[in-house]
């Protein structure tokens, strides 16, 4: 299994991550997974083996508390600059500084027109050109998306991943059962839709090295041709049955135990599919209620 990160790199994001953790759970706040940890979550119960770094979110409404306390929380471990690129604030860990963590903020968006305004306007304040902020809405429409919802906070993040919104019942309540190597943490409510959504109904059983990183970094470029050289290509590539297997940290105190695999996963997925059945059951017959009312 070709794996991205090296094994001193996996250790200092786990690392890091368990003290954010530790700090945020302090503050009353729990690091949601997202992105390609939340997939890496569900489908391997760690870091994905082809991933490059860990996104995770909190709420706007704890940004302000996070942000002024994390920093010292941290320190020891990592550093953090707030929005060093347009889309997340970043942590760092002093272990290993070619690797991050990516803090994102989620904001819920009640009508159409508040996400519009967000995207009408370029980071120096001047309109953006007609057209702009439709196109990425008419994105969102598309992959099934209504109001109200959650979305990134920022501009950068919703024009580069316009499928990555909750619906209100997605999100909240957070789960906090998902397993992330030897942490256990918060994610969505309802992950499996949401993922299928954001990256493909074959997400769970094929894989692609994501491109949208590459841009902001000659770093990751290097490593992405050096995986080519590999032969690992950027295009789907259907998953072995060791790529479900977590990938781990390295002290013994810190790995544990799994029989994860893709009999699990399967299971998983099964479950989530009658969850979300039977959420929309449930929608279905207030709304019947509703209407008779």
């Amino acid at each position: 299994m070709a794996l991205l990160l090296k094994q001193a790199e996996v250790d200092a994001l786990y690392d890091t991550l368990e003290a954010m953790d530790a700090a945020l759970s302090a503050l009353g706040v729990r690091p949601i997974l997202l992105a390609g940890s939340l997939l890496g979550a569900v489908r391997s119960h760690s870091i994905l083996f082809c991933d490059d770094d860990v996104d995770v979110g909190i709420l706007e409404c704890d940004y302000e508390r996070v942000r002024a306390a994390l920093p010292g929380a941290i320190a020891h471990v990592a550093s953090y600059k707030r929005r060093p690129w347009p889309a997340a604030d970043r942590i760092r860990p002093h272990a290993a500084t070619s690797v991050w963590v990516d803090l994102f903020v989620l904001r819920r968006y009640a009508r159409e027109d508040e996400l519009r305004a967000l995207l009408s306007v370029r980071a120096n304040g001047t309109a953006q050109p007609d057209g702009y902020a439709e196109a990425i809405i008419a994105q969102l429409h598309a992959a099934g998306g209504a109001f109200p919802c959650w979305h990134y906070d920022n501009r950068k993040a919703v024009e580069l991943w316009p499928r990555e919104f909750f619906a209100d019942g997605e999100l909240l309540p957070l789960r906090d059962d998902l397993t992330f190597g030897h942490l256990t943490l918060c994610a969505p409510r309802r992950p499996v839709a949401h993922l299928r959504r954001a990256y493909g109904e074959r997400c769970f059983h094929e894989y692609r090295l994501a491109e949208s990183h590459v841009p902001w970094s000659a770093e990751l470029r290097a490593r992405h041709a050096a995986l080519a050289a590999a032969g690992v290509r950027a295009g789907p590539v259907p998953l072995h049955d060791a790529h479900f297997a977590p990938v781990r940290h390295s002290r013994r105190a810190k790995r544990r135990p799994s029989m994860h695999c893709r009999a699990q996963l399967e299971a998983f997925l099964e479950s989530e599919q009658r969850a979300c059945d039977g959420d929309g059951a449930a929608d279905g017959a207030h709304a019947e209620r509703a209407g008779a009312g």
